[in-house]
């Protein structure tokens, strides 16, 4: 008996919660809240019978799916921690779908509604694959995701999986086959580019900050990258700080958190309060292409959002023969009176600067590698930041920062070389140098 006051009680209270939503859905927040209230909708819609709210949830779903899904496959926040949940909400209504599909109750919905629920199956069909391979790409091989935007490490279940949650509802898993073969990938909606080797994994972002009219969690980080070597995250993303509004969320959404180049001091957008940005930046091009044994990122953005200031930020990434790294930044503009270039490195590394031979050493566990450098063009010193990899758990960290020799320099150029390659460098520098 108690059992049963029990259960009534939790479905009286659950199906009073339902109609609460209903009146308050998250039209002020929109983006993966209200997609959410829709899922929400649709799943106690189905179980209560509840003609109304289940039609209202798929017509906002079948509505986000096709706002919030980006061609690429990509999540319109561009935050792989929060691809990773909507890809998880489309799963549990695939699995809600087919589980009604396969019972009598199914008889009791009208043709309109159902057809409704067949046309939200395809299109979550359709979607969930092209996000798993977004999210596969969006992975460093230790396994994790990328930390870009809001992410964070063991806050939502591991790529891996996710991977056996599709397999057991969709069924079907030919991509890891795909990502395991294929070296380059990019995703230019999403504006993230992807360079895979056997030995290492960089990931460079080119895109939007965020979507225009939800940046809640969108960094300033255009035209930063995270780099891994041997499975061991080396030059990482700050992670996203906190939720609260604080100066570890303002520092952690700052430029000063990613691996780019700060000038002025300025920002890439007007960050305040914990999930605010007025205006900023736009990438103006971004391309992404191979030449013969290279391969080459290219992106740049204009940034005129302060008075007095004006200045156009142009990044090129080139993978040469599959070995080593290629970083050029061209800094042009009016009233430039400091610039920065930030690489940001792993907790676990241990930095060694030769500031004469214009060269760092990086251990890292069992990896190591070197960047290199003009010394009479660039200063280098070393810095540290922090790394918030969870929520929670704020570690320091050491940071590499570059400045030009000659403040009128306009192109800033080092060598991410891995000590399996070091050899080759040598020997082909001036080739390289030369290209």
């Amino acid at each position: 008996k108690k059992e049963e006051i029990f259960r009534t009680q939790f479905l009286h209270s659950l199906f009073r919660q339902l109609h609460y939503l209903n009146s308050f859905l998250e039209y002020h927040l929109l983006a993966n809240h209200l997609f959410a209230n829709a899922k929400a909708l649709v799943w106690g819609g189905l179980f209560f019978r509840e003609t109304a709210l289940l039609r209202k949830g798929l017509n906002l779903l079948l509505r986000e799916l096709e706002e919030q899904i980006l061609p690429d496959g990509g999540h319109f926040e561009r935050s792989p921690m929060y691809h990773a949940i909507i890809l998880l909400d489309v799963l549990d209504l695939l699995n809600l779908i087919q589980g009604w599909e396969g019972n009598r109750l199914n008889q009791e919905i009208d043709l309109s509604t159902a057809e409704r629920l067949s046309e939200l199956k395809q299109q979550l069909l359709s979607g969930a694959e092209k996000m798993l391979l977004w999210l596969e790409w969006l992975t460093h091989p230790d396994g994790q995701l990328a930390l870009l935007n809001d992410s964070a490490l063991n806050a939502v279940p591991t790529p891996a999986q996710i991977r056996d949650y599709y397999r057991a509802v969709v069924g079907n898993l030919a991509v890891p086959t795909e990502t395991s073969v294929k070296t380059l990938q990019a995703f230019p909606d999403s504006g993230y580019f992807i360079f895979r080797t056997k030995e290492q994994y960089l990931l460079t972002d080119g895109g939007e900050l965020g979507p225009s009219y939800q940046p809640g969690h969108a960094h300033c980080d255009l035209l930063s990258f995270e780099y891994s070597l041997n499975g061991q995250r080396m030059m990482v993303d700050s992670g996203l700080g906190e939720y609260l509004p604080s100066a570890l969320r303002q520092r952690a959404r700052s430029i000063y958190s990613h691996n780019t180049v700060v000038v002025n001091g300025l920002e890439q957008g007007e960050i305040w309060a914990a999930f605010r940005m007025g205006r900023r930046v736009q990438p103006e091009t971004t391309q992404w292409r191979t030449e013969g044994p290279q391969a080459i990122f290219s992106g740049s953005y204009r940034n005129n959002l302060f008075t007095g200031i004006s200045y156009r930020h142009s990044r090129t990434i080139e993978l040469w023969e599959g070995k080593i790294w290629r970083i050029r930044d061209r800094i042009e503009g009016q009233g430039v009176r400091r610039v920065e270039s930030l690489f940001h490195f792993h907790p676990d590394c241990r930095l060694e600067l030769f500031p004469e031979e214009g060269k760092l050493q990086v251990r890292c566990n069992e990896s190591r590698l070197f960047l290199f450098w003009k010394p009479d063009r660039l200063s280098a010193e070393l810095g540290e930041w922090f790394y918030v990899p969870e929520f929670g758990k704020k570690i320091l960290n050491p940071m590499l920062v570059f400045r030009p020799n000659d403040i009128k320099l306009s192109i800033l150029e080092y060598f991410i070389v891995p000590e399996v390659f070091l050899e080759y460098f040598r020997e082909n520098e001036n080739r390289i140098l030369e290209s």
